[in-house]
């Protein structure tokens, strides 16, 4: 579990033995179900790719074992912006021409409550967009709709394209486990997307260890 309010950094290591036989080695990372990686090595090429979810908080510079070529830069570094939405599960493969090996693990990201703020944003779009945000608690099935969030609109004088920012902080009562899901519509037109988080807070078990 990782307290997002008092952490400034955070380190997933991918630790694996390699021998001569491994040759094209290649070091990927997933997160959740995504089948595109959010980080790939391949140390013959000197090639890194950093995918959008950690681009912005990625620390380039850091290296497991700087004299090893093909392991200093299985391991991923973040730093800053360690927020909700890295919540879930990491994984990373390891393949080469002698083979594939793998590991995963589930990653529990939490705030204080002093700390909650929800953010959704949509940019570059046209028409105006619409953005709402509904809440499904532990208790219940459905999501139940927030009538008045905080949403301002910004248009673009060069481009007219608009880009728009909902935040919301969650009541005090809000449990651990409830879901909060953001959703962006274009209107006269079917496009829809969602993306949903689940909030989670340590109980005063997890606190003492």
């Amino acid at each position: 579990m990782v307290d997002a309010s008092n952490t400034s950094e955070l380190i997933l290591d991918c630790e694996y033995v390699y021998d001569a036989n491994d040759l094209m080695l290649v070091v990927k990372w997933f997160h959740n179900n995504s089948p595109e990686p959010i980080y790939q090595w391949i140390p013959d090429r000197g090639v890194r790719y950093v995918g959008e979810l950690l681009r912005q908080r990625f620390d380039m510079n850091f290296s497991v074992n700087p004299n090893d070529i093909y392991s200093k830069f299985r391991a991923l570094k973040l730093r800053n912006n360690i927020t909700v939405d890295l919540n879930g599960n990491f994984s990373c493969v390891v393949t080469s021409l002698a083979g594939q090996d793998g590991r995963q693990g589930q990653m529990v990201v939490y705030v204080t409550k002093g700390d909650r703020e929800l953010e959704c944003q949509a940019k570059g779009v046209y028409p105006r967009p619409l953005l709402t945000l509904s809440e499904q608690t532990t208790t219940s099935s459905n999501f139940h709709v927030f009538p008045k969030v905080n949403v301002t609109t910004h248009q673009n004088s060069d481009t007219q394209y608009f880009s728009a920012t909902l935040r919301h902080t969650p009541h005090q009562s809000s449990h651990t486990g409830t879901i909060f899901e953001c959703k962006l519509e274009i209107p006269q037109t079917n496009y829809i997307r969602r993306k949903r988080i689940r909030i989670f807070f340590p109980s005063s078990k997890s606190s003492q260890k």
